[in-house]
């Protein structure tokens, strides 16, 4: 599947971007997501984060503009070369690839603007699927959070996941990704 990336739209991209933050299957798997119960709070505090916290927050779309998920980058150190970011996708799109295609995409613009030398994310524990993702794309496993987030009635432990810039490019090109038309 082929995907468009660009910059958040503010105001046309608001709704979409509202809805899959608060969809519940999708909410609880977001490490760094808002605490809200209306969609003033959350207007609210995503604005806050839009100036304060997140360096670029990207729109996927497919090529019939079609909102397939975002993905954002935060914690973003410049100086020490490094920062984390988080991936969402629609749930009619999970399990299609489409997460690793937005990863992918995301991972490369990431490193070809800014100076970095690794990139961070953090995984829930029981989120095999993202794991195995991750894993694939040459991310190895730096350290565990142990009981770090609540999620769905118990402390969970989360996986802090990098990736070297080095061995992002390495992958890419042995998958032959960006020349499959993708």
């Amino acid at each position: 599947m082929e995907l468009n990336m660009r910059n958040y739209v503010a105001g046309a991209d608001y709704g979409e971007v509202y809805r899959l933050f608060t969809h519940m299957s999708v909410n609880p798997m977001i490490i760094n997501k808002p605490d809200h119960n209306s969609m003033t709070v959350f207007s609210k505090w995503f604005d806050r984060h839009l100036e304060t916290d997140y360096h670029d927050f990207m729109i996927f779309t497919t090529s019939e503009e079609q909102f397939v998920g975002f993905a954002y980058s935060y914690e973003f150190q410049e100086l020490n070369g490094h920062c984390q970011f988080t991936v969402a996708v629609k749930p009619e799109f999970q399990m299609t690839g489409v997460g690793g295609i937005i990863s992918i995409k995301f991972l490369n613009y990431l490193f070809a603007h800014y100076n970095l030398r690794k990139v961070y994310i953090h995984i829930y524990e029981h989120n095999v699927h993202s794991r195995q993702c991750v894993e694939s794309f040459g991310f190895c496993l730096e350290g565990t959070l142990q009981e770090y987030r609540f999620y769905n009635g118990e402390f969970e432990n989360v996986l802090i996941y990098a990736v070297t810039r080095e061995r992002f490019h390495a992958i890419i090109k042995q998958m032959n990704f960006f020349n499959n038309g993708v």
